[in-house]
């Protein structure tokens, strides 16, 4: 690269972010002046920023979900849990934000008869080590994690199972190491290098905008005890609540996750393409839902038309955490495409095949 197209790109990367902190300190705003609403109209006692959980909750150390442990990998080291026989195949489980490990559980208990389950902390979060700098969060680093970890953990290939950023991840992951990959399952999540950039996505993710400001997403996702939880998570258990509420409730807790965001932000603009070319992986499935507030449907049903050897099945009424909220039609679902057993469909309102059952004509 020239002088002069270095010095281009510079003040091109200094616009784009001056107008990205100008949408941030927008919607910034607009927050506080919610808070300060409910605040009038609320009790003050309300208003701590979150309480210190000494101890977990029981479920974190459940041993009906596997067993914990620790492994050093490159430049970092890893909290895990893991299931089942270690002579069958791995499932590897990949958690998004704000979540950990716990996110599969339904999943790791439902596939230990099958395989060797493993669901990992990713870097950041939970009880694995956590890199101060904002930098060490970019996805070539998150992906060489997962490259890592399944040569640490002694196999050269995996079922990969992601959600949210680590579906992210595993696209990128797919795209680097296909043959590490025996087939893959992808929950709520398209790959920014093979999707068309839309404006109904960037509307849906305008908190990417508000996590580049520093300190303060932080302190609106602690406030009042981390309600955010309890309204992401509501019809969850209370034990289930208070296991995020005791992770993320930790110094720091939600940072980490946070700079996923700032360190890949403008990375994840630039991989949009006006006319995304076809890409070829190993066999994988795409469940999806039409109730996700933060991924827009058009991107998902997008995908299928651009990775070969892509399965999508839809289940309706879900919500962005489909593996949770809706854990026995995606387990069903995951076990019929893993061939592990035979599936009917349970009928309107629950699980549906893709194809010509998805809402597919209505969001083109």
């Amino acid at each position: 690269m020239s002088y002069y197209e270095s010095i281009k790109s510079a003040v091109l990367v200094s616009i784009f972010y001056s107008a990205v902190y100008f949408v941030a300190s927008f919607i910034a705003f607009y927050s506080l002046l919610k808070i300060a609403y409910v605040w009038v109209r609320s009790s003050a006692k309300s208003w701590t920023r979150y309480k210190r959980r000494e101890l977990p909750p029981e479920c974190l150390n459940d041993p009906v979900y596997g067993e914990h442990g620790y492994i050093q990998i490159k430049n970092i080291k890893l909290h895990y849990v893991q299931n089942g026989d270690k002579t069958k195949p791995l499932m590897l489980f990949l958690h998004g934000f704000p979540d950990f490990w716990y996110s599969w559980r339904y999943q790791m208990k439902h596939f230990s008869k099958h395989y060797w389950v493993v669901a990992v902390d990713l870097r950041g979060y939970g009880d694995s080590e956590k890199p101060v700098n904002v930098y060490e969060y970019k996805i070539k680093y998150l992906v060489s994690d997962v490259k890592n970890l399944i040569t640490a953990l002694g196999r050269e290939k995996c079922i990969l199972v992601s959600h949210d950023w680590g579906a992210l991840i595993g696209y990128y992951f797919l795209f680097k190491y296909p043959e590490m990959v025996e087939k893959y399952v992808i929950i709520n999540m398209y790959p920014v290098f093979a999707t068309s950039f839309k404006w109904t996505q960037l509307i849906k993710s305008w908190y990417m905008f508000l996590f580049q400001l520093p300190y303060f997403p932080e302190l609106l996702l602690e406030f009042k005890d981390l309600e955010i939880f309890d309204k992401v998570f509501k019809g969850f258990s209370h034990d289930d609540i208070e296991a995020y509420k005791f992770t993320f409730g930790k110094s720091g807790g939600f940072t980490h996750g946070i700079n996923y965001y700032r360190a890949n932000f403008l990375k994840i603009f630039l991989s949009y393409k006006k006319k995304p070319e076809s890409v070829t992986f190993p066999k994988g499935l795409l469940i999806y839902t039409d109730n996700d507030r933060y991924i827009h449907i058009s991107n998902l049903l997008e995908t299928k038309d651009k990775i070969e050897n892509l399965q999508l099945s839809f289940i309706k009424s879900g919500s962005h955490f489909l593996h949770q909220r809706k854990h026995e039609d995606t387990n069903k679902i995951m076990s019929k495409f893993l061939g592990l057993e035979n599936y009917d469909d349970p009928g309107e309102g629950k699980s549906l095949q893709c194809d010509d059952n998805s809402p597919q004509k209505a969001s083109s």
